[in-house]
């Protein structure tokens, strides 16, 4: 398989790497986003590749969003050293379809950009994106592709995290998917549905409070790892799109990189 492209979504704990063929989705990969040297990170990825039966050579573009900035280096490095390929990397400037009415729009998360900018290009209407990531982010773009603002919340896994290495005694929990119950009889079922349940009422509340500051009607979509499990216990979510991010970054790169 030729001419792929690679897309590479660097957040706070994981790496995601897409490949696109054709204009079409083909598969992803999960890696650590941090690596020590760009060598490091070619051994990870040229493995991963050449396992699932792709050949560098084949590859005719990297396109690249952030949230580390020090990562950059290291994939340009190896995007250069390796595949002798100059990467696209996104900047807060790249997307031009969005007006960024953040207050120092140089320093708006470009995945929350790109993410937006998805949502517009998608559906055209007043959106909430709700990525729930390392950081859960609430993001806003109006119909007229304004990005509005949004919020940032620590992350549900960092809830259980941070519990467990903050206390002496709570252990750290399971995340329990389906909580049925407030009133749990062991501690480990208190942890887990006190903060999926939690969580669920903060996203639910939060929704409402977005509602009523921005333009009606308000479309609704959730994404990250942990978005379908919050879909369920949200209502007001219309819709779960696991990859919306990785296929923002790929319609960035059609739109202004190709």
């Amino acid at each position: 398989m030729d001419n792929l492209i690679l897309c590479i979504d660097i957040g706070n704990t994981n790496t995601t790497i897409a490949i696109y063929s054709n204009n079409q989705f083909i598969k992803t990969f999960r890696i650590s986003s941090f690596f020590k040297t760009s060598d490091e990170l070619a051994a990870a990825v040229i493995t991963l590749l050449n396992n699932a039966g792709f050949v560098l050579s084949h590859i005719n573009a990297v396109i690249i969003c952030s949230v580390i900035p020090e990562m950059n280096l290291i994939w340009s490095d190896f995007t250069r050293n390796y595949i002798n390929i100059e990467p696209f990397i996104i900047k807060n400037n790249t997307i031009k379809n969005i007006k960024n009415l953040y207050n120092e729009p140089e320093k708006l998360g470009t995945d929350r950009l790109v993410n937006v900018f998805y949502a517009w290009s998608k559906y055209k209407t007043n959106t909430l994106v709700i990525d729930f990531g390392t950081a859960t982010t609430f993001d806003c773009v109006t119909e007229q592709a304004e990005f509005m603002g949004g919020l940032i919340i620590p992350g549900i896994k960092l809830m259980f995290d941070s519990l467990y290495e903050k206390t002496s005694l709570l252990p750290l929990a399971n995340l329990n998917q389906t909580p049925e119950t407030c009133l749990c009889r062991d501690t480990e079922h208190a942890i887990s549905n006190g903060i999926m349940l939690g969580y669920a009422d903060m996203t639910n509340g939060l929704i409402l409070r977005i509602k009523k500051e921005m333009p009606a009607p308000l479309k609704i979509i959730a994404t990250g790892g942990l978005g379908g499990i919050m879909a369920n216990h949200c209502p007001v979510i219309e819709e779960y799109i696991p990859d919306l991010t990785i296929e923002g970054i790929y319609l960035v790169y059609k739109t202004y990189f190709v």
